[in-house]
């Protein structure tokens, strides 16, 4: 059976307004990275951190999946294609509308890491509340989010679903900015990839990289919504 492999980044929620971190109003500009996101400095920044991700979290309870992640999950209902979703995505917005067995290669928001280095670590699903810092029983506790400096224990997961990938198959980048993980070069390069491969971003310096350097033909400069409203399947 083909595959059909959407792999999103934070273009792809950005309209259902969630923040994302590298836009011009980008959470970076608002926050050091090195504060919340680094793991050398998590024990440090301890209140920091988790009051950084217990704000999203609670504004992820407030918004709704948009047409974007609708319309994978309507994909996903066909029988004559096997459809797959890797995320770096840190929300619940693919699942919430929908979407089964996503792998989310960056961790995920809802849950956190409880009584965490100690040996008895747990991961629990808080929902879209704080964290339970004042319950000392759980110290501490960690979102459970892949910082920088942290190994990503679903990028084997990823690899294999890249290395078993055949040319009837199509790929489908959106939202994506590249910098943390290279999927153009990865699937392109490592792996070789001679199937269908469209890109899809709003970034006009991002997408003209794509055509020049990679020689992309299927290159769309717009949103997740504007994407899945223009193109067929």
């Amino acid at each position: 059976m083909q595959k059909l492999i959407f792999i999103s980044g934070a273009g792809l929620s950005a309209e259902s307004g969630l923040s994302t971190f590298r836009n011009s109003n980008g959470l970076w500009n608002n926050f050091n990275i090195m504060d919340v996101c680094y793991l050398p400095n998590f024990y440090k920044n301890y209140i920091i951190v988790n009051d950084f991700y217990d704000q999203r979290r609670m504004q992820l309870g407030n918004v709704e999946p948009n047409y974007a992640h609708l319309s994978i999950a309507e994909l996903s209902k066909r029988s004559d294609i096997d459809v797959i979703n890797i995320t770096t995505n840190i929300d619940d917005l693919l699942e919430r509308a929908g979407v089964k067995n996503v792998l989310h290669l960056h961790g995920k928001l809802k849950e956190v890491i409880i009584n965490y280095e100690t040996g008895k670590e747990k991961i629990i699903d808080i929902g879209y509340v704080k964290s339970p810092l004042d319950n000392m029983d759980l110290y501490p506790i960690k979102p459970n989010v892949v910082f920088f400096g942290e190994e990503a224990p679903h990028y084997n997961q990823m690899y294999d679903v890249l290395s078993k990938l055949k040319i009837d198959d199509t790929i489908v980048v959106i939202g994506s900015s590249e910098q943390v993980i290279e999927f153009t070069y990865l699937i392109k390069y490592k792996y070789k990839f001679k199937g269908k491969y469209i890109f899809v971003n709003t970034d006009p310096a991002l997408c003209n990289k794509m055509k020049k350097q990679y020689y992309l033909s299927d290159v769309y400069e717009m949103s997740a919504t504007e994407f899945f409203k223009t193109y067929n399947f």
